[in-house]
């Protein structure tokens, strides 16, 4: 009998994730392909939040947005806006190799993040994460994207 089992890429990505299942997140997608770089994408969502975590050629990235919104922020903005900007810093610096320090850097600020995105203060979370963007943009490539 054919016995299959869990890729390793896959379960340490399920077992990052699991402190946000056990908050209340549900799992909205979950893929895996062994031939592709971006080998890994599991979606979670609550009612205020919704995350994208994603492995490609061996890093780890979560980006967020809120519910009902089309555009996803990557962790390092939202985490800065969120005022954890050593943490943000910190994960660049190790350069995205761990799941489970991606993922508890922000499981740790999440209460902070979730604050950001409630609807009484996403207007202006939102505005400051695109000028975050806009300024990152700037400095890494010398463009200076359109407000929106």
């Amino acid at each position: 009998m054919f016995e299959r089992t869990t890729p390793e890429e896959l379960a340490v990505s399920r077992a990052a994730l699991q402190p946000f299942r056990e908050s209340g997140f549900r799992s909205q997608r979950e893929e895996y392909d062994a031939q592709s770089f971006g080998d890994v994408v599991i979606d979670l969502a609550s009612p205020e939040l919704e995350l994208r975590f994603t492995r490609d050629r061996g890093q780890f990235f979560i980006r967020l947005r809120k519910p009902g919104e089309e555009e996803w922020f990557n962790e390092h903005t939202v985490l800065t806006v969120a005022g954890a900007k050593a943490v943000a810093d910190a994960l660049v610096e190790e350069k995205w190799t761990s799941a489970e320090r991606l993922a508890s850097a922000v499981y740790a600020h999440l209460a902070s993040i979730l604050r950001a995105f409630s609807d009484t203060e996403y207007p202006h979370t939102r505005a400051a994460m695109k000028a975050l963007e806009r300024e990152y943009a700037f400095r890494t490539f010398g463009y200076v994207p359109p407000n929106s």
